[in-house]
């Protein structure tokens, strides 16, 4: 018998503790709460992950995750509760549901830990409130894998869902290790299990201006909905909401869908398609003007960039990246003051941002403003000191004022910090030149030639070859 079916013979009447819920819209502060005690890391020897515990009754939690996060049978799993008690897990207690990248667990516990309200995901349209919770993995940035709670925006909700349920799209700030944690709706209710983030998609930098970063904002989750249909079908209630149908004709929503899909997998011709398609729809889509405005910038068409993300800003003038990316454009263009201006107001509206000054930074750059350069950068690096990408940026800018041992060190602490970032062994190579150490300048060259391959960036891979080519031949 299943683990779903044989929680349908625990006694009805049985305690479950949920946390009660205001009908408006709770602090911050107050769902983070909630979310903290019901969210579970679940880790083994060679993964990690976070779950979101659902249920309780007799003792017994039922924690519901992303099947990806215990797809290993051969691992020994553990579920760490926010008070750091352990509990493991046997194989017979992990239950991959079907057709969805959705499983249980469960656990058995003296201890009392609360249960959220579910929450109906159909009613979380573009522009409501979203956190996300979980346990990011350690990294060099984190040292320690601690709770994390961050706040976005809804982009968008399909009624088509990807082959693995995922339907919900949301601006919020997610790191690996966080799939399987919980979104939340800004009433404390949990609307869908999180499972992909920004780290799944190709297109995270983008060269079209030194160093200019890409936000893809490509989070998804499945709807806490489709749990409940699965798991009425197989004779357990979960929650008292009942499930409300979905639309079945196709809406803007389901090709916003589609186009993050395509754009995960770099099919950038395929998404303007879709986001055609959803801004005919619906053409006050801020996020499908929006997103077919980037990846118009992304294929060079600055033009047309320019006219979607100004309609994007008009529906949405608070969208930071639309004038990171609009600035770009203008700057593409030649249109130096314009570009400067959109720079200066993505700044303005976030203060604390570390990604609009790393920007602005690039754009700096990119204008022969090499002083300002450094300064963005050493304000990005303030903000975030464990990005790679800006100590490179920094050390670019330094080499083209002639600081030769500044540069060397930004581009010694990029390539200490992320290993696959071409442009930094491609600087560190133009400085080992300038210095003299060509043989050391021609091995950096050939590290960025391979790691510009791997990223099918054949323009970059061949400016390399000729760089390195240049090298050799010279005295």
């Amino acid at each position: 018998m299943s683990y779903l079916n044989q929680l349908v013979s625990l006694a009805i009447g049985s305690t479950i503790v949920l946390y009660a819920t205001a009908s408006l819209g709770l602090s911050a502060t107050e769902v983070a709460r909630i979310a903290k005690g019901a969210t579970v890391k679940i880790e083994s020897d060679t993964s990690q992950g976070s779950g979101q515990i659902i249920q309780q009754q007799g003792g017994q939690y039922l924690v519901l995750t992303a099947a990806h996060v215990v797809k290993d049978r051969r691992s020994k799993y553990t579920a760490i509760t926010f008070d750091n008690r352990r509990y493991q897990l046997s194989p017979e207690s992990i239950e991959t549901l079907p057709g969805v990248d959705l499983a249980v667990v469960r656990f058995r516990s003296d201890f009392r830990y609360a249960v959220p309200k579910l929450g109906d995901a159909n009613a979380s349209t573009e522009g409501t409130t979203a956190y996300v919770s979980g346990f990011p993995s350690s990294t060099v940035a984190i040292d320690l894998s601690i709770f994390s709670f961050t706040d976005g925006k809804i982009t968008a909700n399909s009624s088509r869902p990807l082959k693995d349920g995922y339907a919900l799209i949301y601006s919020n700030n997610t790191l690996p290790g966080m799939s399987g944690g919980g979104v939340f709706n800004d009433r404390g209710e949990l609307i869908a299990i999180h499972g992909r983030g920004d780290v799944d998609t190709k297109i995270t930098i983008s060269e079209i201006d030194p160093n200019i970063r890409i936000k893809t904002g490509f989070n998804l989750g499945i709807p806490i909905n489709t749990f409940q249909q699965l798991a009425t079908k197989l004779g357990l209630k979960i929650g008292s909401r009942p499930i409300v149908a979905r639309a079945t004709s196709p809406k803007a929503d389901d090709f916003i869908l589609s186009g993050f899909e395509r754009v995960s997998k770099a099919d950038l011709p395929g998404s303007i398609v879709e986001f055609t398609k959803a801004i005919a729809l619906n053409p006050k889509s801020a996020t499908a003007k929006f997103w077919r405005g980037t990846c118009k910038l992304l294929m060079g068409e600055s033009q047309g960039a320019i006219a979607d993300l100004s309609a994007a800003i008009a529906l949405n003038p608070k969208k930071v990246e639309a004038y990171i990316y609009r600035g770009s454009a203008y700057a593409k263009l030649g249109d130096k003051l314009q570009a400067t201006i959109d720079l200066d107001r993505a700044v303005s509206l976030t203060p604390q941002s570390d990604f609009a000054y790393g920007n602005r930074c690039a754009l700096k750059f990119q204008l022969g403003k090499f002083n300002d350069a450094i300064s963005d950068c050493d304000r990005a690096i303030q903000l975030s000191n464990k990005n790679a990408v800006y100590y490179s940026s920094r050390g670019a800018a330094s080499y083209q004022l002639n600081r030769y041992p500044a540069a060397l060190l930004d581009q010694n602490t990029a390539i200490g910090l992320d290993r696959n970032l071409p442009q930094a062994y491609y600087h560190r190579g133009l400085i080992k030149t300038a210095i003299g150490q060509k043989q050391s300048a021609i091995i950096d060259l050939q590290a960025a030639a391979k790691l510009y391959l791997d990223r099918q960036d054949n323009q970059k891979y061949q400016q390399m070859l000729k760089k390195i080519a240049e090298l050799q031949t010279s005295r």
